[in-house]
């Protein structure tokens, strides 16, 4: 967008989605649609409709090939522009959608967790790793956790706004215990550092910045798996300490991945598949599977008892011999 009332209605959204607590990679997202749409039309969006929009999303899925979850994102990011910023009430949005490709998950052994977790570095990564298979996180749920949800006498972590702005609460495994307590006394030992320095406040969001107006500067509040550096928040300009970003887990465990099994691609959801996997294999029922992995629909954690059906061979050669 490029004249003031572009800029304008481009703010807008952008702070709409900082209110609304929307996380700083999804508002990045959906800027960059809005912006590539303006760009296709060559018109400000306010002076186009569901027309422009279902023709956008054909040249996404006919010209440019692109997946089927990057075509949601592109429409939902267009929704959020009609529906929430200019109040248009655009529905019933008809264009060519792209072919979703299943994916089968991969899925380590335990043997092979157990080697990977052994290897993994630096620390921080390791402990995170560890948290996404023992406790089934998600990628950022893990990166995100605060001082505060973390109770050891409990023994168990609480998860805020989650998937689909869900919580929940997952045990703690007691090898999580000492490697999460050496965490935070190193977190701790940074942050007042910081508070000496004058920067040990932590982002809350302003919501409940109003409601708790200590907490930015309170240790409950700060988070568990903080950046090696400080930096400048996007969202309100301040220098501040961030947690750790998401790529630093995601490349420590592709490396790791790489130099031990070499044709597996691993990821943080791939320790979740392993577990939820691991956990069927183990006896546990589907009903338990899903509330710990924080599935709301059982249909969504079948696809384990799947998998781990099928980590025996389903016919080999001997049977031949043996008939």
């Amino acid at each position: 967008m490029t004249t003031s009332k572009e800029s304008s209605d481009f703010l807008r959204m952008k702070k709409m989605m900082y209110t609304q607590h929307y996380c700083q990679s999804t508002i990045t997202s959906y800027l960059s649609w809005v912006k590539k749409y303006h760009a296709y039309h060559q018109k400000h969006p306010r002076d186009m409709g569901k027309q422009e929009i279902q023709e956008y999303l054909s040249h996404l899925a006919c010209d440019k090939k692109v997946a089927k979850s990057t075509q949601n994102q592109a429409f939902h990011a267009l929704l959020y522009l009609y529906n929430k910023v200019f109040e248009a009430n655009i529905q019933g949005i008809k264009s060519v959608r792209s072919q979703k490709k299943e994916k089968v998950p991969m899925i380590l052994s335990q043997a092979e967790v157990l080697a990977f977790l052994n290897e993994i570095t630096p620390a921080s990564c390791y402990r995170l790793a560890l948290l996404y298979y023992t406790c089934g996180l998600r990628l950022m749920e893990g990166v995100r956790l605060r001082i505060q949800d973390i109770d050891f006498k409990q023994g168990h972590i609480l998860i805020h706004n989650g998937k689909r702005d869900k919580s929940r609460i997952v045990p703690l495994a007691p090898e999580c215990v000492p490697p999460l307590q050496a965490q935070i006394t190193e977190t701790e030992r940074i942050w007042k550092r910081d508070t000496a320095q004058g920067f040990g406040n932590v982002y809350i969001p302003q919501a409940l910045r109003l409601k708790y107006p200590y907490a930015e500067s309170s240790w409950q509040w700060q988070y568990v798996f903080i950046s090696k550096r400080r930096s400048i928040d996007p969202r309100d300009h301040i220098e501040r300490r961030q947690h750790i970003h998401p790529n630093t887990v995601q490349k420590a465990i592709e490396r790791t991945s790489r130099r031990l099994f070499g044709h597996k691609k691993i990821t943080p959801h791939s320790l979740r598949h392993s577990v939820a996997t691991h956990l069927v294999e183990m006896g546990k029922t589907l009903k338990e599977v899903s509330e710990f992995l924080g599935h709301s629909d059982t249909r969504t954690t079948e696809k384990y008892i799947h998998l781990a059906r099928h980590q025996k061979p389903f016919f080999s050669l001997a049977d031949l011999e043996s008939t």
